[in-house]
């Protein structure tokens, strides 16, 4: 398993709070709604964006491994 510096960290983060950060905001303005399969599926959708958006970013490994 490869080590990630702390540049790679924190997108992730920032997405999953901000969901569910929109999704407490929602609940205060509409309290009787039922938001939880919106949540959900709005946090696989983040999850799965962002996932996609850092693998492309990231250049291909190297088959070299240092010895």
């Amino acid at each position: 398993m490869r080590h990630r510096s702390k540049s790679d960290k924190g997108s992730m983060g920032l997405a999953v709070i901000g969901v569910l950060a929109a999704a407490l905001i929602l609940h205060l303005i509409f309290p009787t709604l039922t938001l939880w399969p919106s949540v959900l599926v709005a946090l696989v959708a983040v999850t799965m964006i962002v996932s996609h958006a850092t693998r492309r970013r990231k250049p291909a490994p190297s088959n070299s491994s240092p010895q």
